[in-house]
């Protein structure tokens, strides 16, 4: 290993780790990636989990992967937006066990979301937009542990944040958030992770095409829509 100094020690190459890694890299962190394993992913590469949709958090670094992968032959991980619960109308999607406790192979998607407190009259698009959320980075800083960050399902999520960053896209962008502010700390010789601004952290994931508003600008949109660039 010819460096022996480093910015930035990423402990684990999850969808957070790597994600961390790829965004420090490209912003001039000299960073080091440590895995136990022999392949990047951590749990959803190994387990085979669908990770490439552009649904909820499939922007940043997720889409960046997404239309590298898209240009390969046979690659794996390509889904339809429709995989995953990204259907216009849960309804109409495949029959499948959900979150039951008890399994039931007769039920659909729709069924769970009813149960845990979708209206009657649900639409998922309109679901979608009024319980829109995010995950404040403070949340990956440990109170009593300076420069030390957790992007990944060990951070400090409420149960409403945890349900979406289950998902390697959302992972990706908390690692990318946290390698993002690693570079802001280095730029501006800051000593913590905690004294990077937030309003520098959002600016430069903006600059990243990074989903942080709800409804997406126009912006975003027309940089999504261009899956082939």
């Amino acid at each position: 290993m010819a460096a022996s100094h480093f910015d930035l020690v990423i402990i684990g190459a999850g969808s957070g780790g790597f994600g961390a890694a790829l965004a420090s890299a490209r912003l001039a962190v000299n960073v080091l990636l440590i895995e136990k394993s022999d392949w990047l992913g951590g749990n959803a590469s190994r387990c085979g989990v669908n990770v490439w949709e552009i649904g909820v958090g499939g922007t940043g670094i997720p889409f960046d992967i997404y239309r590298r992968l898209k240009k390969i032959p046979h690659a794996v991980g390509i889904y339809t937006i429709n995989r995953h619960i990204c259907w216009v109308d849960p309804a109409n999607g495949p029959v499948f066990p959900g979150a039951e406790l008890l399994l039931d192979p007769t039920k659909r998607y729709l069924d769970t979301l009813t149960e845990f407190g979708a209206p009657e009259n649900y639409g998922e698009r309109t679901f979608r937009q009024t319980n829109w959320h995010g995950v404040p980075f403070r949340c990956l800083l440990p109170r009593e542990i300076n420069n030390l960050a957790i992007a990944c399902r060990g951070a400090s999520f409420s149960s409403i944040g945890a349900s979406s960053c289950r998902l390697s896209r959302t992972m990706m962008q908390l690692g990318q958030a946290t390698g993002t502010a690693a570079a802001i700390a280095k730029q501006k010789q800051l000593t913590s992770f905690a004294d990077v601004s937030s309003a520098d952290l959002q600016t430069s994931l903006t600059a990243q095409h990074v989903e942080l508003t709800w409804p997406r600008s126009e912006e975003l949109l027309a940089y999504l829509r261009n899956e082939d660039a």
